[in-house]
């Protein structure tokens, strides 16, 4: 049986090949580094990428937001693992996204999205002309290591053109083991990372949209015609009044 102490180092080792080694002293570094999202896009677009960052536990303050997962001790016991940084989670992977654009010679601002902002709000004030918005919502982005490891995630893509208009949106959720027996995109933390962030970024619908110079044009209201007025008068009222003498137009006030 193994003694604790060996355990333990098991367990750090473990750790250390499952993220990569990206994990120091219960911290994580999502900012640093060159990542490859492999979009496909060549065409010239020009970008303002944001994440905002509405995971629950972050917006009741039982984290913070630069919480990222748990590291459990031996025991099971959950430790807080946050950005390395010491930004917000949302500001380091904006960095991360905007930065791979720009490596693939894409014109692209990273801006932080202010906690609990409204997204309409956002939008508005970043606006620019000739320039879409990526807005990534995270509902849910952390990793779970203990002997084994797990990325739970649950994020939303929304593009905007340059007036504010919505283009497109989708989404990727889902709880999955990460390490070297896992299939391919789980390999590791880094490689889920690109796996599900790229793979939002490579949606159709999301492509369409980033390369598509219309601009979404919301539905005009038609103008509704006033009803036609009814006459008054019966037809027999109105051939009584003729018979009299009568002209059209004193019927047609007679009847009003």
């Amino acid at each position: 049986m193994l003694k604790t102490p060996w355990v333990k180092i098991l367990t750090i080792l473990s750790i250390a090949v499952v993220l990569n080694g990206c994990a120091v002293g219960n911290t994580l570094d999502y900012r640093s580094g060159t990542v490859d999202y492999d979009t496909g896009i060549t065409k010239k677009v020009n970008f303002i990428v944001a994440f905002q960052d509405i995971r629950p536990y972050v917006l009741s303050g039982n984290k913070k937001n630069t919480f990222v997962g748990l590291q459990r001790s031996v025991a099971g016991i959950p430790y807080p693992v946050n950005t390395k940084s010491g930004q917000p989670l949302a500001d380091d992977f904006a960095a991360l996204v905007g930065n791979s654009l720009i490596s693939n010679g894409l014109k692209a601002e990273y801006v932080s999205f202010q906690f609990r902002k409204d997204v309409d709000e956002f939008v508005k004030e970043n606006s620019k002309e000739g320039m879409k918005i990526l807005i990534f919502t995270m509902r849910e982005w952390k990793t779970d290591v203990h002997f084994t490891a797990s990325i739970h995630y649950d994020v939303t893509l929304s593009v905007y053109d340059s007036t504010g208009n919505k283009l497109a949106e989708t989404q990727q959720q889902g709880s999955d083991p990460i390490g070297p027996n896992e299939r391919q995109g789980r390999k590791n933390l880094p490689d889920a990372n690109i796996d599900i962030i790229g793979s939002l970024l490579k949606t159709p619908k999301i492509q369409a949209a980033i390369l598509s110079d219309e601009t979404a044009v919301p539905a005009e209201k038609v103008a509704t015609k006033p009803a036609k007025q009814q006459d008054k008068c019966s037809v027999k009222q109105i051939l009584t009044m003729k018979e009299s003498g009568l002209s059209d137009s004193q019927v047609q006030a007679a009847c009003k």
